[in-house]
Parts: C-alpha cells; sequence; structure tokens
C-alpha cells in the first residue's frame, strides 16, 4: 500500500496513534548515521537526555541531562534498558533536515523538530504523556508500543505522572491496546 496524504488526514491526524511501516525510502534511511546522531549528544548546545532503567523489570527510572561525555555513550550498560533522546536533530545534521520534506503536506506550526531515540535493548522512554503530535522513526530494532484506550484529562494528568520528572512518566499504564 502506498501512503495518503489524504487518508492520514482524514482518519489519524490529532485523532489516533498509527504505524507506518516502509513510508521513509531506503535511500533517504541509508544517508542517517546513528553515531553521528549520538554524537550530537556530546555538544553544548543540545538538549540531550538519557533515560535509564535499574532492571529490566523498569521499577526506578534515572534521567540525566546532556552534554554526555563520549565515555559516558560508551559505557552503556548492553544488559539494562536505556534511551537517548536528542532533540533539535534538523538543525545539525541535514540529512536528518531531509526527513522534514516527507510532512510537507502538514502545517509547518506542527513540525516543531525532529527528536532522535537511540535505544539499547529493551530501553524506552517508559509509560509517558505527549501533550503535543510526536513522529518517532524507528530505524533499527523492535518496539512493543501500547497506547491508553482511556483518555487522560489536562487537569488530572497530574496525578497520573511521577512529579518529580521533567518527562511526563505515568505511575501506570491504564487500559491499552498494543499497536
Amino acid at each position: 500500500d502506498s501512503f495518503s496524504s489524504v487518508l492520514f488526514l482524514e482518519k489519524y491526524w490529532e485523532k489516533k496513534p498509527v504505524i507506518i511501516n516502509n513510508f521513509l525510502e531506503d535511500s533517504l534511511l541509508n544517508k542517517i548515521n546513528i553515531d553521528e546522531i549520538a554524537g550530537l549528544a556530546l555538544e553544548d548546545d543540545l538538549v540531550s537526555r538519557l533515560v535509564t532503567f535499574a532492571n529490566k523489570e523498569k521499577p526506578e527510572i534515572n534521567i540525566d541531562y546532556g552534554p554526555f561525555s563520549e565515555k559516558k555513550l560508551m559505557s552503556l550498560d548492553e544488559l539494562l534498558p536505556w534511551t537517548l533522546f536528542i532533540q533539535d536533530t534538523e538543525k545539525y545534521l541535514p540529512t536528518v533536515a531531509e526527513l522534514l520534506t516527507k510532512f510537507d503536506f502538514l502545517p509547518p506550526h506542527f513540525l516543531d523538530d525532529i527528536m532522535a531515540s537511540i535505544a539499547g535493548n529493551g530501553g524506552s522512554a517508559g509509560p509517558h504523556l505527549d501533550w503535543y503530535n510526536v513522529f518517532i522513526i524507528q530505524m533499527e530494532g523492535l518496539k512493543n508500543w501500547k497506547v491508553e484506550t482511556s483518555k487522560r484529562s489536562f487537569t488530572n494528568h497530574n496525578q497520573s505522572i511521577h512529579n518529580d520528572m521533567e518527562l511526563k512518566i505515568l505511575k501506570e499504564l491504564q487500559d491499552f491496546n498494543e499497536i
């Protein structure tokens, strides 16, 4: 099946999550270098975060803020879950900026930035709330996506999240569907 921007806007945009397989051509994806993206987390003028978990069951979440040293990134334990998030990658890497051209059918004020996510085995941000449109481009690996079926209002979201974290990490995931 080919992608239809009209169908996307009518059925999914700001209505429900969707996974679109093979949306980007391999020729574009092959230009993007994960090591180059990870290297941005070393820079002072970029926002980067590292989410780590104490163990695979993920009871304890830790969030560190960049810039990070190369030694820190190279020392991440392959056996424990972790995820590195880097914002504004399109401002520093022209190959990432090319991705925005694939979304030219959307109003430009919805395209804030491209946040890269690089995860180790089992890594994630944990169950969390996003109060904005999120585009995630997964280049490698497998993810288990769960989306709550119940809607949380903005007024009750503060009772649902860990208040001591910048990320809106949920205390628990309620009724959900796997997508």
